[in-house]
């Protein structure tokens, strides 16, 4: 696909998504306006240019971690000024244990399946009232507040963590009750409570497949969120470890992806071939998995040292998981990257050949 085509295509949300306001409140609405406009008419070199450095100065000044998991939606004005597209942030790293659809089995089953309903609606004062009628006893129920909650146009942290530690006693057997304290506390930066909660959830998960596997993920996972690479890494070693006898199960190449993305984050230039295969591997269990190809492309850039044809290969795969996936912007947030490294590297080539 040509530059220009995939940017008339894809590029509006990532437009979008350059107006973040995430924590450090970074807004640059007028300048994103103008790139709009203005990019998409330029030629095929020029669009990927601006589109990069934009990118790439935004990326900058709002120090947006590799591995935040939720979608983090863009302003309502630009929404409301782009025909309500929206922008999302993503990465390519799995948390294995989060569940996209909460499928409740117990008395709470039809409220529950309403307000989630509400929720993808953005209906979402019906969805808590819905919720609120039920009992919170109910862990189902508690566990859609938290996904209320956590929402980041909703963005109500403190009341999720009031929630649940409000109900430790009725839930303290269960193993997924501390997984949901670690998500939320990893939502609000802290790094000791959300730490503490994965080890209680991998402490009470069974040390067996596949709840041992999730666990250890998701410690990896946690450990990884605040930058901790080496812990991170050996909890995701420990986990895929344990997958003997599973390595064609979804699990595995879960943690594999998310192990070739750390080594390649953490540049370990001796897991460089390690950190390919697994995504390889990763890509050839699903070749339509926008987080396989993104993450398989970003080991390739991350370990490419100006090599010309590594860069080229991972612009290509950004391209296809943004086709696969048109929701994930990580891999816009890489394509841009990939760009920029790839626009140094063939300066560089130029320089060194012979005149």
């Amino acid at each position: 696909m040509e530059f220009l085509e995939f940017a008339k295509t894809f590029i509006l949300p990532v437009l979008l998504v350059a107006s973040f306001g995430l924590s450090v409140g970074f807004m640059m609405k007028g300048h994103v306006a103008k790139e709009l406009r203005d990019g998409l008419e330029k030629s095929i070199k020029e669009a990927g240019e601006n589109v990069a450095k934009l990118f790439k100065d935004a990326l900058e000044n709002a120090a947006l971690p590799h591995f935040k998991e939720e979608v983090h939606r863009v302003a309502t004005e630009l929404v409301s000024a782009t025909n309500g597209a929206l922008g999302q942030l993503q990465t390519s790293i799995i948390r294995a244990t989060v569940i996209e659809k909460i499928e409740s089995s117990g008395v709470h089953k039809k409220a529950v399946e309403e307000a989630i309903a509400y929720i993808s609606a953005k209906r979402y004062g019906d969805a808590e009232k819905t919720l609120l009628n039920c009992s919170t006893d109910d862990f189902d129920v508690v566990r859609a507040l938290i996904l209320l909650y956590r929402n980041p146009d909703v963005n109500r942290l403190d009341d999720a963590i009031t929630l649940l530690l409000s109900k430790q006693e009725v839930f303290r057997s269960i193993p997924r009750y501390y997984f949901e304290l670690s998500v939320v506390y990893t939502d609000k930066e802290d790094s000791i409570n959300a730490i503490r909660y994965s080890h209680q959830y991998v402490d009470l998960s069974p040390s067996t497949f596949p709840d041992g596997v999730r666990s250890r993920i998701s410690l990896g996972y946690t450990y990884f969120a605040f930058k901790d690479y080496a812990s991170g890494i050996v909890h995701t070693e420990k986990a895929l470890s344990m997958l003997t006898g599973h390595l064609t199960d979804r699990l595995a190449y879960v943690c594999k992806q998310n192990l070739a993305f750390y080594y390649a984050e953490a540049k370990l230039m001796e897991k460089k071939e390690v950190a390919l295969q697994y995504a390889e591997d990763a890509v050839g269990s699903d070749q339509n998995h926008g987080h396989y190809i993104d993450t398989r492309g970003y080991v390739r850039m991350q370990f490419a040292d100006g090599d010309v044809r590594q860069l080229e290969l991972a612009r290509d795969d950004f391209v296809l998981a943004g086709q696969c996936d048109p929701g994930l912007t990580a891999a816009y947030k890489h394509l841009a990257e990939s760009n920029t490294r790839l626009k140094e590297a063939r300066i560089n080539e130029k320089m060194k050949k012979p005149t």
